[in-house]
């Protein structure tokens, strides 16, 4: 299952790159789609029921079929909103990945940047910093 917590930093990478808060309890068009498609994806990228859905999104489970269906309808038609929103996730989705083994690369990803600045180290000391690591999380 999808972390609460991860999901609200992918709205937020989501915020950052189209200017339109998803989660903002409003009915302007540009947040509805952005919940319809990312509702969306959620079900077909990760498999998460509509209730796991309406968790993340905020909204009422009764609605997430209807943002699911809506928002493959107006892909499929090509309505240029509906596109826009898709290839803003799919940006974000870059950023902030969702699922397990992705999220496990991004977190060394980030570590490596981390520490690589922090220390001003050779690739070979890197290399001993990522197995530390690696055997860390092993361990934990």
């Amino acid at each position: 299952m999808l972390k609460k917590e991860r999901f609200n930093l992918l709205c937020q990478e989501y915020q950052k790159i189209s200017s339109v808060n998803p989660l903002e309890r409003t009915r302007r068009h540009t947040h509805v789609v952005a919940r319809q498609v990312i509702s969306l994806i959620l079900k077909k990228k990760l498999g998460l029921s509509e209730y796991a859905i309406a968790l993340l999104v905020e909204i009422d489970r009764s609605n997430v079929y209807h943002c699911i269906t809506t928002a493959k309808e107006q892909i499929d038609i090509g309505r240029l909103e509906y596109i826009e929103s898709l290839e803003y996730w799919q940006e974000a989705l870059g950023v902030v990945p969702l699922d397990g083994t992705t999220n496990f690369v991004f977190a060394l990803h980030k570590f490596i940047d981390t520490y690589a600045e922090a220390n001003k180290i050779t690739n070979e000391e890197l290399i001993e910093a990522l197995k530390h690591e690696l055997q860390n999380r092993n361990n934990g």
